[in-house]
């Protein structure tokens, strides 16, 4: 049987077994027999306001200008591709082959084709082929090849030949980041943006989600502990899918941490597709689930570790965060040291003279408003006020704002250090991902863990389309 592959690019010929079919990949445009995803895609900033973006693939992949829909080239795998800014235009550099310059942004996706099988022939071989595609006999019967199966087998009388189902988001990207090649799943979009450019990587939620679960907790927990931050996350992403203009979310603890395709893992990557769809709901929206690593044992009301009340974000006593690691930290700031770090987040001083605690969250173990007294830059006599609970931890450069305070002057009484003793890592708010793991041990499930942390929320299927 002659195999033909069709695509925009190349129309490859190879040979399969001998029985007569005919096959044909579904194109995602407006073929009736193709069956929409609910699942949403975000996007993620991985660089911005850069000089330059560095890519290379792994699998079939295209490059497309989005302003005219053109396609530039298909990048081959291991190629290096260089894009950088020229004048209002963007420039294509193929290894040291220039392209062209282009007006963009540009798009770097999976590329999509025909596959045809015919019958005749008589050599067996193997090859890949993508999901969505159905098989139409001698006899003219459809059916569709199933997608749960990743290998297929087409008999004839000679024997089997194997056929790999290839899914969406099983090519991969390697883009260069502060000097390494990460990989990535899905697509990349290259924006011209103000000071640089900005590099953007589209996919599908949960391929998200398998790298965000393990970035975030340790590999080695139990299971339900990975649920219940697949449920999490999940739920922050879609509500942040809406805030901005090229992308919702960017890779750090900033939004989440999000380290690529190199950072998934079996476990977690099970965790997060025994939960598919499912988000944490208030008043039948995605709530914005945050999350910390550690309470310290307590968490707190929004409004005060932050400015604003959030309904679901209220305080629970957390007897399940125990560990080691983020207990009984202690930090210790010369009084010059002190005023370099507060200069960090502008609260500028010539001299530290007393820092004084003025008022505690509603927990009674978090500093929610902190007075800070010393010498201005021009010399004047300053004070100055620090609040909510985390722009005191914050301004400190301390793991949270759970602390006590231990002064020492000179006989003349000038303050030489103050030494902070505390518990907990984190702002304080939501789950605690060691409260989560401390509840898992004990037999505690996702859902348990989850109702301890939030508030008068609703677990909710089909990313709350139900």
């Amino acid at each position: 049987m002659a195999l033909f592959f069709r695509s925009r690019w190349r129309t490859v010929i190879s040979l399969l077994v001998a029985i007569p079919l005919f096959v044909t990949m579904l194109m995602h445009s407006g073929d009736a027999m193709a069956q929409p995803s609910s699942e949403p895609r975000i996007r993620v900033m991985l660089v911005e306001n850069a000089a330059s973006v560095t890519f290379k693939t792994l699998g079939d992949y295209e490059l497309l200008n989005e302003y005219t829909g053109a396609a530039i080239a298909s990048p081959r795998a291991g190629e290096v591709w260089t894009i950088s800014r020229q004048g209002s235009q963007v420039q294509v550099v193929r290894g040291t082959d220039v392209l062209g310059a282009f007006r963009g942004p540009l798009l770097l996706q999976e590329a999509t084709g025909a596959l045809s099988l015919m019958g005749a022939g008589n050599t067996v071989s193997e090859r890949t082929i993508r999901e969505g595609v159905s098989v139409i006999s001698a006899g003219g019967q459809v059916s569709v090849l199933p997608t749960d199966s990743r290998q297929l087998a087409v008999a004839d009388k000679r024997g089997t030949s194997s056929v790999t189902v290839a899914q969406a988001g099983d090519g991969v990207f390697s883009l260069e980041v502060n000097g390494t090649f990460k990989r990535y799943r899905g697509e990349l979009r290259i924006i011209s943006n103000g000071g640089g450019l900005l590099a953007v990587n589209t996919l599908p939620m949960e391929h998200y989600l398998y790298s965000v679960v393990p970035s975030e907790v340790l590999y080695g927990w139990p299971e339900e502990t990975y649920k219940a931050q697949a449920v999490a996350a999940r739920s922050f992403a879609l509500y942040n899918m809406r805030n901005r203009e090229f992308y919702d979310v960017c890779p750090t603890d900033w939004s989440q941490v999000y380290h690529g395709y190199d950072q998934e893992r079996a476990a977690t990557t099970r965790a997060v597709e025994a939960t598919r769809g499912e988000i944490l709901a208030y008043g039948g929206k995605p709530i914005e689930a945050y999350f910390h690593a550690s309470s310290g044992g307590y968490t707190e009301f929004a409004e005060e570790v932050w400015r604003y009340p959030v309904p679901y974000l209220r305080p629970v006593i957390d007897p399940y965060d125990v560990n080691n690691l983020y207990y009984n930290w202690q930090v210790t700031y010369s009084a010059d040291q002190l005023k370099d770090q507060l200069a960090r987040l502008n609260y500028s001083f010539s001299t530290v003279a007393d820092l004084d605690v003025m008022a505690m969250t509603s927990s009674g173990h978090r500093v929610k408003r902190l007075l800070v007294e010393g010498t201005g830059l021009q010399g004047e006599s300053q004070r100055m006020v620090i609040e909510n609970a985390d722009q005191v931890r914050r301004a400190l450069g301390l793991r949270s704002s759970l602390f006590t305070m231990q002064k020492e002057t000179d006989p003349a009484g000038r303050l030489q250090q103050v030494t902070f003793h505390g518990n907990g890592w984190g702002h304080g708010l939501g789950m605690a991902q060691w409260g989560a793991y401390g509840m898992a041990k004990q037999g505690w499930c996702y859902r348990d863990i989850l109702h301890h942390y939030y508030k008068g929320v609703t677990l909710e299927g089909n990313y709350g389309r139900n």
